[in-house]
């Protein structure tokens, strides 16, 4: 029996998602590959006899999916921004967080320590939209300030906002 080589579905662009997603399932389905695209199967496992088969299957899936993808680089980047980068004021608040709780360590050098602030700094504009206006910063630096200086019995109430 010979395998078919050929995706003959829709290829993944920005706009076309939610149709793409079953087609592409369907597919791996054929191929008994889409268990790799589940939260279960997403880690190698501990048992070493079973890793080769688990990581062929892996590389199998991803070469399938890959080849469903639309071609166009700056289609597929937007929309890998899109849902791995929310960009939302809870993030930024997270990402702003984290990067005013940087120190510099025991043992090490300023350099390192600058290299760590500065790509905190970027991970923290990488969560701002193309219009956001320093009046957006003003006005979430004020409320981060705010949920930030709350005592723990407000925890609830913070993670909520």
């Amino acid at each position: 029996m010979s395998e078919n080589t050929t995706i003959r579905f829709a290829l993944l662009t920005d706009t076309n998602y939610a149709s793409w997603e079953p087609e592409m399932l369907s597919f791996l389905q054929t191929r008994r590959l889409v268990k790799y695209t589940t939260k279960a199967q997403s880690t190698a496992p501990s048992d070493t006899a079973k890793l080769e088969d688990w990581t062929d299957g892996c590389q199998a899936a991803a070469g399938w999916i890959f080849q469903a993808l639309s071609p166009s680089p700056y289609s597929m980047w937007v929309k890998l921004e899109q849902r791995g980068l929310k960009k939302i004021s809870g993030h930024r608040f997270n990402a702003l967080e984290s990067q005013l709780n940087l120190r510099l360590e025991i043992g090490e050098r300023l350099l390192q320590y600058y290299d760590r602030v500065v790509a905190a700094s970027e991970r923290r504009k990488q969560l701002r939209e193309s219009t956001y206006s320093v009046t957006q910063f003003d006005d979430e630096l004020d409320a981060f300030t705010i949920l930030r200086g709350l005592p723990e019995e407000f925890g609830h109430f913070a993670t909520a906002i």
